[in-house]
C-alpha cells in the first residue's frame, strides 16, 4: 500500500524560530500541543522543516535539528523514530536544505525542534517549522 504524499501546510501551524548562537543549543518555541490541531490522528501528521542557508556556520560544523516530544510539555525527549536533520558547512557555510519527518501513533502530545550549533554565528538566519496534511 503507497503512502499518502501530503502538501498542504496549515498556516496556523507554521512557525520561524531563528538558530541559536554559535556552539549553542536552542528549542522552537511555542511548543506545539499535537492535541489542539483537532480530531486527527497524529499519524495522520508530517512535519516539514525547512532550514535557511547558514552562511556562517564554520567550514566542518553542523546544526542538527532533532525533533523531540514530550507527554506534559516542560520534559522532551528526541523522537527516537525520527532521525534528525544535520546540516554540514563547506567553504560557503551551510546550504539550505528541508526534510519531511512522518509522526507515528507513539508520539506524545506536544513537539518541538531542538537545534544543536557548531561554530559561527548563525542567529540571524533559521528554519520553519509546519505541519502538513
Amino acid at each position: 500500500m503507497s503512502q499518502i504524499k501530503r502538501n498542504i501546510p496549515d498556516a496556523a501551524w507554521t512557525l520561524y524560530t531563528l538558530f541559536p548562537a554559535a556552539s549553542g543549543t536552542g528549542y522552537s518555541t511555542p511548543v506545539w500541543d499535537l492535541v489542539l490541531a483537532g480530531n486527527v490522528s497524529r499519524e495522520s501528521f508530517e512535519v516539514l522543516i525547512s532550514v535557511d542557508a547558514t552562511p556562517s556556520l564554520t567550514s566542518g560544523q553542523t546544526a542538527v535539528l532533532t525533533l523531540q516530544d514530550s507527554a506534559d510539555g516542560t520534559n522532551f525527549a528526541a523522537i527516537a523514530d525520527l532521525e534528525p536533520i544535520t546540516v554540514t558547512a563547506g567553504a560557503g557555510g551551510g546550504a539550505a536544505t528541508s526534510a519531511r519527518r512522518m509522526l507515528s501513533s507513539s508520539t506524545r502530545q506536544y513537539i518541538r525542534v531542538a537545534v544543536t550549533m557548531g561554530t559561527g554565528d548563525s542567529s540571524t538566519v533559521g528554519y520553519t517549522l509546519q505541519l502538513v496534511f
